[in-house]
């Protein structure tokens, strides 16, 4: 029988240093945890529109939780949620490759 333990050695936070082209540099990411998942999941849906084609997610509530994503994933440089929102919109570009490739080391597993 799976005990907690055997959990926690089998599906450790990983943590990853890849290349962002748009910043032309490189950064320290990892996987998310579930809690965090459930976070920005709660954050993407917001205050979505359901109509009889299903969900429409607002892009406001995407950009929010691409950010919030950046923020959680990051090791290095740590980022709060106000220090991205602050860098200039050029910048968003690499928040979307960091956002890609936190996905990544979570379908990894």
């Amino acid at each position: 029988m799976l005990e907690l333990k055997d959990l926690q050695t089998n599906f450790a936070v990983k943590e990853k240093v890849i290349k962002i082209k748009a910043w032309n540099g490189e950064v320290k990411i990892r996987e998310l945890t579930t809690k965090e998942r459930s976070q920005i999941v709660e954050v993407m849906q917001g205050d979505s529109i359901i109509d009889e084609k299903g969900s429409t997610l607002k892009l406001s509530n995407l950009t929010k939780a691409q950010i919030l994503t950046a923020h959680y994933g990051l090791v290095e440089p740590s980022l709060s949620t106000k220090d991205i929102e602050s860098l200039s919109e050029s910048a968003f570009e690499g928040i979307k490759e960091i956002n890609e490739a936190i996905e990544g080391l979570s379908k990894k597993n």
